[in-house]
């Protein structure tokens, strides 16, 4: 007697959908949790203390881990694998924890787009470009709550997502509702990627200099990539099928995240590397300008300042820089500051005549040092 298997073997592709899943997935996050660190070890320790922005980065992270979590539990229930190879009771653990995955990811990049939004106000002082900010965040707002509310809702009644016996249940078309989401979600990533790129245009810079900075705030073009990467292989989705269409799918959910968080702490380290290089040269310059007018550093040299407003401010490469008041930015003639700035941000960057100018930088710590003049000049506009 021959007997044969209706259900037939696992995809030749399931280990290859698997290991992806995992590899990719586990990469993401160490980068993502190593970066995170590394900021708060810089606003800490360097800096002035943690900002608004990290403390939503920080929510935004530990709510990602929701998803990352669900994506384990779906590889050990069978993520990658047909429908048919799976038992009945196994297809519904993974589908629970796969309605699990969809809860959070909204939540998680709102919160991180919301802290990349007050970092950029931070950075671009003018009343245009906070208003145009706002606008952005109550859109970003906006599309998690009626997203995260309609995937709740895609079946009726809710039981029904992992459990069809249910007399008279229904759902909507994931395939749909998770493309329609995907696209305004992408949408505000390139709206909070260009609005940066558009008050460089007006600053006062050279081309070399504008370059390094938009380099710097493209970093976010990443997120974008994986949000149009997570729309195409959502369409891709069979819901006859899921544990094998949605495979890549549920990857690229849980990276868009991950990858977005990373991007986002990026420049958030120039700080950090700055006083890395400076350890690394041997050089730990240190000024203060007195309320004499005049420059001292450690090494006991002094420069005038110019005619100004008495004030203090103290320049360390061991511990960051600290913030002036707004009086004190634009009274004093050869100061160069920029309260709340990151890559330098919470920080003054004092430029002396015999001082900090003088001195040979990295490249890290000179393109660090040449933004600090986007708030000065985005303030007087």
């Amino acid at each position: 007697m021959i007997t044969i298997n209706i259900y037939g073997t696992p995809p030749s592709d399931a280990q290859s959908l698997r290991t992806f899943a995992y590899s990719a997935t586990t990469a993401i996050l160490i980068l993502s949790t190593f970066t995170l660190a590394l900021r708060l070890f810089a606003r800490v320790k360097l800096q002035s203390g943690l900002e608004l922005d990290d403390y939503l980065m920080v929510a935004g992270y530990l709510v990602s881990l929701d998803p990352v979590i669900a994506l384990y539990i779906m590889l050990a229930y069978g993520l990658g694998y047909h429908q048919w190879n799976l038992d009945h009771d196994t297809f519904v653990s993974w589908l629970k924890t796969y309605f699990a995955l969809q809860r959070a990811n909204q939540i998680a990049l709102a919160l991180i787009k919301c802290s990349i939004l007050v970092f950029y106000m931070r950075i671009f002082v003018t009343r245009s470009f906070k208003v145009a900010a706002w606008t952005i965040m109550a859109f970003t707002l906006l599309w998690a709550v009626v997203t995260w509310c309609i995937n709740l809702t895609v079946c009726s009644p809710i039981s029904y997502f992992w459990d069809k016996t249910i007399p008279g249940g229904k759902c909507a078309s994931q395939q749909v509702t998770g493309a329609v989401s995907g696209a305004l979600g992408a949408l505000g990533d390139v709206l909070i990627l260009g609005l940066p790129l558009t008050m460089l245009r007006g600053l006062k810079l050279n081309a070399r200099k504008k370059v390094a900075l938009s380099g710097i705030f493209l970093l976010g073009a990443f997120t974008c990539v994986a949000s149009v990467v997570r729309i195409v292989e959502v369409s891709k989705a069979v819901p006859t099928d899921l544990p094998y269409t949605n495979a890549s799918a549920s990857t690229w959910t849980t990276m868009e995240m991950q990858v977005a968080i990373f991007s986002a702490n990026l420049p958030s380290l120039a700080p950090l590397f700055g006083h890395f290089f400076r350890n690394k040269k041997g050089t730990t310059p240190s000024f203060r300008i007195n309320t004499s007018g005049q420059s001292r550093s450690k090494s006991g040299q002094r420069g005038p300042m110019g005619t100004h407003k008495p004030t203090s401010v103290r320049l360390t490469s061991s511990d960051g820089f600290h913030r002036m008041s707004d009086d004190d930015l634009y009274s004093q003639s050869k100061v160069d500051s920029l309260r709340d700035m990151e890559l330098g941000d919470r920080t003054t960057l004092v430029n002396t005549e015999q001082g900090c100018s003088a001195e040979t930088k990295s490249p890290i710590e000179t393109d660090a040092y040449e933004l600090q003049a986007v708030r000065v000049q985005s303030g007087k506009r």
